[in-house]
């Protein structure tokens, strides 16, 4: 089995894929029930548009390119690449501050960046969702446990 099939499974998500040319669209399918960043209402809150958007580490991580308002009356706007992995988690996403005045400028800024490794992150993250959902089970049964000697 390979790394992603690995990780897809043992997260029971589906890898992001190719849904769309356009932009937009093609990161509202992949990111629907993830998260809510690029849904319309999101979107227009935060005068962001998507200006790039595809599946990256054989679908592993969801990047895309936004230009988004650096102030509240949109007088300035900025590019920056953000990252998601599969469970809808921003892991890459550059300030206000940082962002760029072009989306290549916002490209070459994420090359630069410390790059994150799939295997890696996903051990990690796995450990931790894993380790709450035990400690969220025992809790479960103890509260179970206590009812069951209650009147209904």
């Amino acid at each position: 089995m390979n790394t992603t099939n690995t990780i897809t499974t043992a997260a029971n998500v589906a890898p992001y894929t190719y849904k769309s040319s356009d932009p937009k669209r093609n990161a509202q399918e992949n990111l629907q029930g993830r998260t809510h960043y690029a849904e319309d209402e999101t979107l227009k809150f935060f005068k962001a548009r998507i200006v790039s958007a595809h599946a990256d580490a054989d679908g592993l991580f969801f990047k895309m390119v936004e230009s988004v308002a650096l102030d509240y009356d949109n007088n300035r706007r900025g590019f920056r690449v953000i990252v998601f992995d599969l469970f809808g988690q921003v892991i890459y996403r550059p300030t206000f501050d940082e962002c760029t005045s072009t989306k290549a400028a916002a490209v070459v800024q994420w090359m630069k960046a410390e790059k994150i490794d799939p295997a890696t992150y996903y051990r990690a993250e796995l450990k931790a969702r894993a380790t709450r959902l035990t400690n969220q089970a025992a809790a479960m049964l103890e509260a179970a446990a206590m009812l069951e000697g209650m009147p209904a």
